[in-house]
């Protein structure tokens, strides 16, 4: 199923983070869309507050907000965190577990079913 052309447009320029003007997001999204109707999305998004207009000249460029960038932001740096926590604890509980255990830490891991970050090649990133 298609995403409404509102939503692809509001999720292509949160993913890019910098301004387009509605040709250049008509052509980046592989004219899923028509150009009415990201115009459309474009204007209503302008008409919600989730992204701005620039004027460049006669060209007219839209770009989400940075109101939106901080929250979005926020809620990366949440994420992290809690990421970083649930690890924490995890090892901690592992680590006891370890304690009576008579086989290494990878044999535990492996006879419990448990994926490290570094099994998959996950990385904490930096905030």
């Amino acid at each position: 199923m298609a995403k409404s052309p509102e939503n692809a447009v509001e999720d292509y320029l949160r993913t890019q983070n910098r301004p387009y003007s509605a040709n250049d997001i008509v052509l980046n999204l592989h004219k899923e869309h028509g150009k009415t109707a990201v115009q459309k999305a474009l204007d209503l998004l302008v008409a919600d507050g989730k992204v701005s207009e620039k004027l460049n000249g006669k060209q007219k460029q839209d770009l989400i907000s940075r109101e939106d960038k901080r929250k979005l932001e926020e809620s990366h740096e949440s994420a992290v965190k809690e990421w970083r926590k649930r690890k924490r604890i995890c090892l901690s509980i592992t680590d006891a577990i370890l304690e009576s255990y008579p086989k290494p830490k990878k044999a535990l891991f492996e006879d419990i079913g448990i994926e490290t970050d570094e099994d998959v090649g996950a990385k904490v990133p930096d905030i």
